[in-house]
């Protein structure tokens, strides 16, 4: 049952189902200076760098649009 307030990503899965990640650009210290530049996503407290740029990002997305039929075979 929903609830107001119940958090949905943009296709409507419920969060129970779906752990979306957040992402941040660089790796800063305190004082803001960058000391590793990338794309990275966090799930929870896991954070991993996935590209440098915004192309090899792309191409990261395609890879995991990939994995959905083959998921799809083994579930």
């Amino acid at each position: 049952m929903k609830k107001d307030g119940d958090m949905k990503d943009i296709d409507g899965i419920p969060t129970e189902e779906y752990l979306g990640p957040t992402f941040s650009i660089n790796q800063s210290d305190s004082d803001g200076d960058v000391y590793e530049e990338g794309i990275y996503l966090h799930y929870g407290h896991t954070s991993i760098r996935v590209a440098t740029t915004l192309r090899g990002f792309k191409a990261h997305v395609g890879c995991l649009k990939n994995m959905v039929d083959e998921i799809a075979e083994t579930l």
